[in-house]
């Protein structure tokens, strides 16, 4: 048997789940192996008969298993079902868009992977980093947009999930160069109107700049020829504020096809944050 080959273990992971699947050398890995009753004690054993091997691997090449907590694993669970819930509500599709989540307590984040299908994703295909970006566990790259998420979990402390999408009439507004005005009292989840960033490369400084200048204290923004960026305090309000923010969209785009949709004032969008603010409450 050799490493990297799938070994299904008792509670469902296989053993590339803990092991990367690439290394310089082809070893073999001792026996038996075919039944694991202990995943982490036999990591534990694992890293320990690598440390015989006398550097035969290079030591980046063997994921940081005892490191990896249940709850980084439950983190990576949460990211996996907010995308399922994003493509299912028609917010993704195939790779487009990314998720974070901010565990402030440990200084770790949740990422999907970059060019990973939202659809389709494995444990293994969110990645864990510090706050600083360095990559702890996963395969892979992070998204390519990771620079923005880091300037925004920087910027404000409340914020502790980003969901990214590039969903249908929020990227039309976006490509229009339109913010999207108080159309609808649902846009009080978000602020009193959702801004538009100037342009900028994806993935670069620039745009992470350009997100963190416009933002302010609300909880999205359009990204002018790219998409929508919805932030919260859980993966949950951002994913709600991403859904809520598509509905008004289409609201006043197709509401400027046919005439000069009526606009709620700052006054009234007041009490509506307020009255949302008491709604959520548990």
């Amino acid at each position: 048997m050799r490493l990297g080959e799938t070994v299904f273990i008792t509670n469902g992971y296989p053993l590339n789940h803990f092991v990367k699947k690439s290394f310089s050398t082809s070893l073999q890995l001792p026996e038996p192996l075919l039944l694991i009753t202990n995943p982490l004690a036999f990591a534990l054993s694992l890293n320990k008969w690598y440390s015989n091997c006398r550097g035969k691997w290079r030591s980046s090449q063997i994921e940081p298993i005892e490191k990896m907590a249940l709850n980084d694993i439950e983190i990576r669970h949460q990211i996996i079902a907010v995308c399922q819930r994003l493509y299912q509500s028609g917010l993704i599709t195939g790779s487009s868009g990314n998720v974070t989540l901010f565990d402030r307590k440990k200084g770790l984040i949740a990422v999907t992977g970059s060019g990973a299908v939202c659809q389709h994703l494995d444990l293994d295909d969110v990645m864990i980093v510090d706050k600083n970006g360095n990559t702890l566990s996963g395969k892979g790259s992070p998204t390519s947009e990771l620079a923005f998420h880091l300037a925004l979990y920087r910027k404000r402390a409340d914020i502790n999930a980003i969901v990214h999408t590039h969903s249908t009439y929020a990227t039309t507004l976006a490509c229009l160069g339109w913010e999207l005005p108080a159309v609808h009292y649902l846009i009080g989840f978000a602020g009193k109107k959702v801004p538009l960033a100037p342009y900028a490369t994806f993935g670069s400084e620039a745009l992470a700049h350009t997100i963190t200048e416009t933002i302010g204290d609300g909880h999205a923004l359009l990204l002018a020829s790219h998409g929508l960026v919805a932030v919260g305090p859980t993966l949950n309000d951002a994913f709600r504020i991403a859904l809520e923010v598509e509905f008004a969209a289409k609201i006043f785009y197709l509401s400027k096809c046919v005439g000069n949709p009526v606009i709620l004032d700052d006054d009234e969008m007041g009490r509506v944050i307020a009255r949302l603010r008491d709604y959520s409450k548990p």
